[in-house]
């Protein structure tokens, strides 16, 4: 069924934790048209359309929009959402806010895939509309790792099957830029079974000229969504582009 084909699972495994909410409604100009990329079950799609704003959301899994719109229907809230591969983006629609939150653009593995979004985003982006965005900072240790070892995870999560985290290991392609995670997960009655993601790693000047090349000027480039400065010591970035007229 893969890693998005139980929301459930998903949101209890590897769901964020919060902290990028208020960054990202904080961007809300009165009238904003915002394209909530790779919007899940609507974690902040609902927030922002609470707030007034036209929201749709986009998302590859069909499991996770029904959950996004039976939560969308219980709280009473308007938004669109499409099922979509945002490499070939065609809404019918321009927009003036676009978010990929929470690693969002680290599920384009190959640079193929992200220059076939970056032009699909284009088109649907009003002139000098914003981007905003957060991803990982590579961190050096975590590629660094023995790719045969397996790493104890103490009191890792449970989800609602009652499934929890015991051990993660991580495979670095310095070639693709691809770091391929695995996490072993133990069962109720003791049996395991393994998840396994596949994140590539965007260094940070990397990052700002592939956006600057894709016609995107950089408003800021962070290191946290209290406006920390982005530092050696960071483990994200925190973008706001804006595309150029």
């Amino acid at each position: 069924m893969g890693l998005y084909g139980v929301p459930e699972d998903y949101e209890a495994f590897l769901g964020a934790d919060g902290s990028d909410e208020g960054w990202y409604c904080g961007l809300l100009r009165a009238g904003d048209e915002v394209l909530d990329l790779g919007c899940g079950t609507g974690r902040l799609s609902l927030p922002l359309a609470r707030l007034g704003a036209r929201v749709c959301g986009v998302d590859s899994s069909p499991a996770m929009l029904e959950r996004a719109r039976a939560r969308g229907a219980a709280a009473g809230l308007s938004v669109q959402w499409r099922l979509a591969d945002w490499r070939s983006l065609d809404l019918g629609a321009h927009f003036s806010l676009a978010i990929l939150p929470y690693n969002g653009l680290q599920h384009l593995l190959s640079l193929e895939d992200l220059r076939a979004f970056l032009r699909a985003l284009q088109a649907q982006l009003r002139p000098a509309a914003r981007f905003a965005l957060d991803l990982h900072v590579p961190q050096a240790a975590l590629l660094a790792r023995d790719p045969e070892d397996w790493y104890g995870v103490e009191d890792g999560p449970w989800s609602p099957g009652e499934w929890r985290v015991l051990a993660e290991q991580s495979r670095w392609d310095p070639i693709a830029q691809v770091l391929t995670q695995r996490w072993q997960l133990g069962g109720p009655e003791g049996g395991t079974r393994l998840m396994e993601l596949p994140l590539r790693q965007y260094f940070p000047q990397e990052l700002r000229a592939l956006l600057e090349g894709a016609g995107f000027h950089i408003l800021s480039h962070e290191g946290g969504f209290q406006g920390q400065a982005l530092a050696p010591g960071s483990l994200r970035q925190v973008v706001l582009a804006q595309r150029l007229e």
